[in-house]
C-alpha cells in the first residue's frame, strides 16, 4: 500500500491585511528623550571659572614660591631663637660643622634620621632631617613638632637638644636611644616575655598621660617603631606625628 505524502503549501501570500479592531488605539512607542540643550549662561560661567583657576595657578610663579620660602625661613628662624633643648644645655647654637655623621637610623614620614656625634661635647645624638616645604600643612606640622619637642620634659618622652636650619632642611637633634625601636628588637629576638611587654605598655601609658595631661596632646601614631629603648632600660615615646 503506497503512502501519499502531502505537500506543504505556503499560505502567507494568501493572507489578507487585518484592520485594527474597532475601539482600539495604537499603542504609543516610547522614544528616548532628546539631549538637553546646554544653557549658554551656565557654559559661560563655567568657562570663566576655569579661566580664573588657570589665572590663579599662573600666579604661583617662581618669585612667589621664593617669597613663601623666605617667609617660612623667617618664621622658623624666629622659632629657633626661642628654642631651648630639654635634654642638656649646650654651649652656643647647634651648627652643621659641629656634627659627624655615624650611621643612618632610618626613614620616617617626616624625613630621614641620622646617628651623629656632636664634636664639641662628644654626645651621640639622633638627628632628624626634615625638608622645608612651602606647603601650609607641612609648614604647620614642622612648627608644631618644634613646639612639642621644646615643651616636653618627661622621662617617658624622647628629649631634644635643639634644632638648626640647613637649607633646604631643618635639623632636629634628639636624644639617641642606643637599643633602637621596639619593632626592631622583636624582629631580632623573636617572642618577648609577657613581663617585658607589660613594662613597655606601662611606660607608654605614662608617656601618653603626660602628653595629654600637661600639653593636651593626643598621640595618634602609637606603634612599635615609635617606642624606643636604651641600654639603661629606659623606654620612651617619640612624640612626632602627634
Amino acid at each position: 500500500m503506497s503512502v501519499v505524502m502531502s505537500k506543504r503549501r505556503n499560505f502567507k501570500a494568501l493572507q489578507l491585511p487585518l484592520s485594527p479592531a474597532p475601539g482600539t488605539e495604537p499603542v504609543p512607542i516610547r522614544q528616548a528623550p532628546s539631549a538637553r540643550r546646554r544653557n549658554p549662561a551656565l557654559d559661560s560661567a563655567r568657562h570663566l571659572g576655569n579661566a580664573a583657576a588657570t589665572n590663579n595657578s599662573a600666579l604661583l610663579t617662581p618669585e612667589s614660591s621664593m617669597t613663601q620660602r623666605h617667609n617660612l625661613h623667617k618664621t622658623l628662624t624666629n622659632t629657633l631663637e626661642k628654642f631651648e633643648g630639654t635634654k642638656e644645655k649646650l654651649d652656643g647654637p647647634l651648627r652643621q660643622e659641629d656634627f659627624k655623621n655615624l650611621a643612618e637610623l632610618g626613614m620616617g614620614n617626616g624625613g630621614s634620621v641620622m646617628k651623629v656625634q656632636h664634636i664639641p661635647t662628644g654626645i651621640i645624638m639622633a638627628k632628624k632631617i626634615v625638608l622645608i616645604d612651602a606647603n601650609p600643612s607641612v609648614r604647620k606640622q614642622i612648627l608644631r613638632e618644634l613646639h612639642i619637642t621644646q615643651s616636653c620634659d618627661s622621662r617617658y618622652i624622647v628629649s631634644s637638644f635643639g634644632a638648626y636650619i640647613l637649607e633646604p632642611n631643618i635639623c632636629i637633634c634628639m636624644e639617641f636611644m642606643d637599643r633602637g625601636s621596639f619593632d626592631g628588637i622583636y624582629k631580632r629576638t623573636g617572642a618577648i616575655p609577657i613581663d617585658v611587654v607589660g613594662m613597655v605598655a606601662a611606660n607608654v601609658l605614662e608617656g601618653l598621660l603626660y602628653l595629654y595631661d600637661v600639653h593636651h596632646i593626643i598621640h595618634r601614631d602609637i606603634k612599635p617603631s615609635n617606642i624606643l629603648l636604651n641600654s639603661k632600660g629606659e623606654i620612651m615615646l617619640v612624640n612626632e606625628d602627634s
